[in-house]
């Protein structure tokens, strides 16, 4: 739990630090998704940014943005498409469940309430995964799901951190276009590499390659 809050704190350091840079690529990204709808291409160019940003704590440049978002279409959809359909299948079937009154949902609630908790650790470091096996999104959804099992209580805390952001920029709506997706992808990456380094897949967050670990395995 405290490693979540270090790994929290870092962030709203790293993206302070950047912050017209992050700034700026969170205008066009969420502009974009607005106008034109490609909520994957730009999200994988989101994650691209912070990826190369965050080894030597460079500034942001919306020219990666927009270059990965090109490049990157049809390949940011192969996992963006997964992920909206499993959220839409599995909170769809939690909320049918919890508002029957019959006694057998009761048990199927909690047991979707789990997978619900479940997915958004995937959802929480399934990006930044996949940006290390393009092209391979199941693999990408597997390794979150060892993420998120292997840490359970670092993955809760930043899901209830993530969530509490997101409140804050539903009250304070000019967030969602000023910070708010560069630094939930800044925290997603940041958060993935601390798994990675627990699994002795990186030497140090953002550094090089370690021994490896149960993670990016066939």
């Amino acid at each position: 739990m405290i490693a979540a809050f270090k790994v929290f704190f870092q962030t709203v350091s790293d993206v302070w630090f950047n912050l017209i840079g992050y700034s700026a690529c969170n205008l066009i990204a969420s502009v974009g998704m607005i106008l034109l709808v490609p909520y994957a291409p730009l999200w994988h160019g989101l994650l691209t940014v912070a990826k190369e940003a965050l080894p030597y704590n460079e500034r942001p440049e919306i020219g990666t943005l927009l270059h990965d978002t090109r490049a990157n279409f049809v390949t940011a959809w192969k996992l963006g498409a997964l992920l909206i359909v499993g959220t839409g299948v599995i909170y769809a079937a939690f909320f049918f469940y919890l508002t029957r009154s019959s006694p057998w949902a009761l048990p199927l609630v909690a047991v979707t309430g789990v997978i619900a908790w479940v997915w958004l650790g995937i959802l929480l470091y399934a990006g930044p995964l996949y940006l290390r096996a393009p092209d391979r999104p199941l693999l990408a959804i597997r390794n979150a799901l060892v993420a998120t099992l292997h840490y359970p209580m670092f993955t809760l805390t930043l899901i209830v951190l993530t969530g509490i952001v997101l409140l804050i920029s539903t009250f304070v709506f000019p967030l969602w276009f000023l910070i708010t997706l560069s630094f939930l992808v800044v925290l997603m990456t940041k958060a993935t590499n601390w798994v990675l380094v627990k699994e002795g897949i990186l030497s140090t967050p953002g550094g090089s390659e370690g021994p490896g670990g149960s993670l990016l395995e066939d």
